[in-house]
């Protein structure tokens, strides 16, 4: 897995408090978030979560309060996600394609706050029941990480619904922590060297965890111009080493390999995290063909979605792999 010298470097880290101030400090100066036209190192995020962490505090919320984002998968939702959970607030990724009605809805259930929306979504929103900013604002003073316990909530993250209606599942600190800690476990060197290409929604499991803070948890760079299409389309420009994504996203990929050519890859995609579903051995073998590895692997939003990887798939294409450690 991770060399000798990275596996060192890296810790679990139980609380996003932690991590926020953790990653500041290690990762400073190296590019963080981008949507292909701003870039932000890791201090500069830090920053600007620091003050929306200062913008949430000033509606008088208290610990554990509810704060739901609505946008597409911007920077701006990820800066979002993790100033209301370093400031002790619980957030809620809503779908993007949610109607009005169901997030007013989901508003009243939850006893969401505050809602922070995207401009696109704003007027969507304008009757939630709740304390509506857009997801953009930031005060102009920062505040500072709160203490939180690990087994306190962190977000609450809805699950695909294949038992039945779709339920918000509650995930503590400590949880979404171990799932980020267990997406950087991967063949070779991950430390500060990986272009991360976001093609998976913010309010889905994995793209938030494996897609987003493991990425965080590296040093890596996150890319995404707002929603997979556009995204994908910009893979030339943004020559992503790392993927994460769904079978059915991998399918696309590949029709569009034959249609345009391996450059429309970018050139340096080295290997893909794909999970959400079954991994057929297929897929495997033809991203094999590319010179690209496809790892699969298992997991479940109500277990903070990264339970087992594999990275055997030449051998055992049809394995989930081992289990990562607790």
């Amino acid at each position: 897995m991770l060399p000798a010298e990275e596996l060192a470097q890296v810790k679990y880290i139980p609380t996003l408090p932690e991590f926020v101030t953790w990653i500041e400090q290690k990762w400073s100066n190296l590019p963080c978030l981008s949507d292909t036209v701003n870039t932000y190192t890791y201090s500069q995020v830090c920053d600007r979560v620091a003050r929306q962490r200062a913008l949430l505090n000033s509606f008088g919320l208290q610990k554990g309060d509810k704060v739901a984002i609505l946008d597409n998968s911007t920077i701006d939702a990820v800066m979002m996600f993790l100033a209301a959970t370093s400031a002790g607030y619980v957030a809620i990724n809503l779908p993007a394609m949610l109607p009005a009605q169901a997030i007013i809805g989901c508003c009243m259930k939850f006893g969401v706050k505050v809602l922070a929306a995207g401009q696109t979504f704003l007027e969507t929103v304008k009757e939630a029941p709740c304390k509506v900013i857009a997801i953009s604002d930031m005060a102009d003073h920062t505040a500072p990480v709160v203490a939180v316990d690990k087994n306190d909530p962190a977000a609450i993250f809805f699950t695909g619904g294949t038992t039945g209606a779709p339920k918000g599942a509650i995930l503590p600190h400590r949880a979404l922590m171990r799932g980020a800690l267990n997406g950087v476990y991967a063949p070779g060197h991950q430390l500060g060297c990986h272009r991360y290409a976001n093609v998976l929604p913010l309010s889905h499991v994995f793209g938030l965890i494996r897609g987003t803070l493991s990425v965080l948890f590296e040093g890596g760079e996150w890319f995404s111009a707002g929603n997979s299409k556009d995204t994908i389309g910009k893979f030339p420009m943004i020559k992503p080493t790392c993927l994460v994504a769904v079978p059915g996203i991998c399918e696309i990929l590949l029709g569009l390999v034959k249609m345009y050519g391996k450059p429309f890859l970018g050139g340096e995609l080295k290997f893909i995290i794909s999970g959400a579903a079954n991994v057929p051995p297929k897929l495997i073998a033809e991203f094999d063909e590319l010179g690209i590895n496809l790892f699969g692997g298992y997991g479940m939003t109500e277990g903070a979605n990264l339970t087992t990887g594999n990275i055997d798939v030449k051998t055992r294409p049809t394995s989930v792999g081992k289990l990562y450690p607790e």
